[in-house]
């Protein structure tokens, strides 16, 4: 299995208002570059884990556990929120669906 795909953690930070300036400050979008494996949830496991067939749903496995918090996954310019979490001893696996950002 090749772990080949960058994908990227999305996390944003809150924004707060600066009564000195008079407007919004903040809302810094970090992204953590990693690799993974990704691939097509596929409609058989898709029914079986969820009870219908969730379009846009992929695999992605982490070869060591991402820990620290975030809010999207992105992927190829396309975002996805995480559905479900399996970790391992080490590994992580995500199942995740397409959201609009």
């Amino acid at each position: 299995m090749r772990y080949d795909k960058r994908i990227y953690f999305i996390r944003k930070s809150q924004e707060e208002y600066d009564p000195i300036k008079g407007e919004w400050v903040g809302g810094v979008t970090y992204a953590v570059p990693k690799f993974a494996n990704v691939t097509d949830l596929g409609s058989e496991r898709s029914v079986a884990m969820f009870g219908n067939v969730m379009e846009d749903a992929l695999t992605v496995r982490l070869l060591n556990r991402y820990r620290e918090p975030f809010d999207t996954i992105r992927i190829d310019d396309v975002h996805y929120s995480v559905i479900k979490d399996l970790n391992l001893r080490r590994k992580q696996t995500l199942i995740v669906k397409e959201v609009d950002v």
